[in-house]
């Protein structure tokens, strides 16, 4: 189901059941600088990672998505015994992607105000680069992120 030029979508924080933004807690950062990851259970809510997954969908059938490949620039190619997957880059305002009126266009549950990029990832890097700070020397770089959503058929894979 698209989103009508004409219809309102209630902002993430406004979806969310708690009307909390999500939050990473300095037990998460140890875990993640123990462990190299962190799992946050019901760190965003049913309703969000539902419409997430209706995002994927509606973008994956209309071609946003494009086989995985390996490496970066100049060294990216396509190696199907390491990785068999599909990936659709994100960031705020990608014209290929906004274009897809179906997908929501500029009001996406990626783009809109309050959406993806402002409630989710502005505030999970303010909360990482908070907390980072406090434990290390090094300071994280709020402009360095990078997002993507990535789909991995059955069989699918990535081997290192």
């Amino acid at each position: 189901h698209g989103i009508t030029s004409t219809e309102r979508v209630a902002p993430l924080d406004m979806v969310a059941t708690s009307n909390i933004l999500p939050q990473i807690s300095p037990s998460d950062i140890s875990t993640l600088s123990n462990q190299g990851y962190v799992i946050i259970p019901n760190f965003l809510s049913q309703d969000v990672v539902d419409e997430l997954r209706q995002d994927i969908l509606t973008l994956r059938s209309n071609s946003a998505f494009k086989v995985a490949k390996i490496g970066q620039d100049s060294t990216n190619e396509l190696n199907t015994e390491i990785r068999i997957a599909e990936t659709c880059f994100l960031g705020r305002n990608r014209m290929e992607l906004t274009s897809i009126s179906s997908a929501g266009g500029a009001n996406s549950i990626r783009d809109r105000d309050g959406g993806l990029y402002d409630i989710v990832l502005d505030n999970l890097c303010n909360s990482l680069s908070e907390l980072s700070s406090t434990d290390s020397q090094t300071k994280l770089d709020k402009s360095l992120n990078e997002l993507l959503y990535a789909y991995y058929p059955q069989g699918g894979f990535y081997r290192r």
